[in-house]
């Protein structure tokens, strides 16, 4: 999502859902933050709102099985540092959509890669969510001290939109407070007014999106034999050996061997990320070979590896993004992935963009 909304109060508690007892006698005319309690956290023994009510609290929500999500938590964690000690409490909530990222483990490991040590609430059922109506992730709710709402917003590039709202409403709270400039992008893309160049959105794998030009309709959550015929058609996955398709996945099974296994697409962008879907709970590798040769180590993702060879694999222990490729410059490639030890379940291939001059 690349247009920016902000949300009107009213239009912020018009979609409220008061469904939990807490936030029952919350009207939604009086633009009051429903009350919640999380109890699965972390950094945090539970997460009860109206425990921070004292002072100003800042909610980010997002979904940890998305790259672009995951930067709203590297934000949360720069506003605390900034304005912890002025009163404001940050406090991340984790709403996932995708199954891999509603496991607890892989949650609490998108916070650690992150460093950020606010408060992270895991709504893995989506209810504290639903309570707030969120419609879109990142989203961002302001709350002044007492529960009224100050300031609503949504998107990948509204980080400035919020700080400038958490420096208003410090000020209000103490007008002689001297506060930093809001802080630059920390990407080039997180700004408004960048520019992106159009990249292959993401591709979710499994029967259901229907991104698998190869896939037996009639084949489904069972392994079978796939064959790549190796078209140039942009934008779609390719399947080559014993593959499992199911619903939002394909597996790959170290037990069933054969040879020339891999995953095929041709994409534009920059860099690509990869999300695993676990089945079996091991720890596997994937090698990565782009315009058929092994990937460059000029361009190897922050997650690359290198094997006894210096072929690049991608050691995947969680579900969780993992950066790829990063090419010099946005383009269009060929890429292949190809199993090596263990079972390989793949939710997702996300291609970022890059900034235009």
């Amino acid at each position: 999502m690349r247009d920016k909304a902000k949300y009107t109060l009213a239009a912020v508690m018009a979609a409220l859902v008061l469904t939990s007892p807490a936030a029952a006698a919350v009207s939604p005319d009086r633009e009051t933050a429903p009350d919640f309690l999380i109890r699965q956290c972390v950094h945090a023994d539970s997460i009860h709102l109206s425990d921070y009510l004292e002072g100003p609290v800042l909610l980010v929500f997002y979904d940890g099985g998305f790259v672009t999500n995951i930067q709203a938590l590297r934000y949360a964690k720069e506003w605390d540092r900034r304005y912890k000690g002025d009163g404001l409490t940050t406090i991340a909530i984790h709403s996932p959509f995708l199954e891999p990222s509603k496991i607890i483990y892989n949650a609490i490991e998108v916070v650690g890669i992150t460093g950020a040590m606010v408060p992270v609430g895991l709504d893995l059922e989506r209810e504290v969510y639903d309570l707030y109506g969120i419609t879109a992730l990142p989203a961002f709710v302001l709350v002044q001290p007492g529960g009224a709402i100050a300031a609503a917003f949504a998107g990948e590039t509204v980080y400035a939109d919020v700080e400038s709202a958490v420096q208003d409403e410090l000020k209000r709270l103490n007008p002689d407070i001297v506060l930093p400039l809001v802080a630059r992008p920390m990407k080039p893309r997180d700004d408004p007014d960048a520019r992106l160049f159009p990249a292959t959105p993401l591709i979710q794998l499994g029967y259901a999106p229907g991104n698998i030009a190869n896939a037996d309709s009639g084949l489904h959550d069972e392994y079978g034999d796939y064959e790549d015929n190796r078209s140039r058609d942009r934008g779609v996955v390719f399947l080559n050996g014993k593959w499992k398709v199911g619903e939002y996945a394909v597996t790959y099974s170290d037990s069933l061997g054969g040879g020339n296994n891999h995953i095929r697409i041709i994409y534009k962008g920059k860099s690509v990320w990869i999300l695993p879907a676990f089945e079996t709970g091991n720890k596997p590798k994937l090698y990565v070979m782009q315009d058929r040769s092994y990937l460059d180590k000029s361009i190897w993702g922050k997650d690359i590896l290198g094997d006894q060879q210096g072929k690049p694999y991608v050691h995947m222990a969680y579900s969780i993004p993992y950066q790829i490729v990063d090419n010099e410059a946005f383009g269009v490639h060929q890429l292949e992935l190809i199993p090596g030890e263990g079972d390989v379940s793949v939710y997702y291939l996300f291609f970022e963009s890059d900034v235009q001059n």
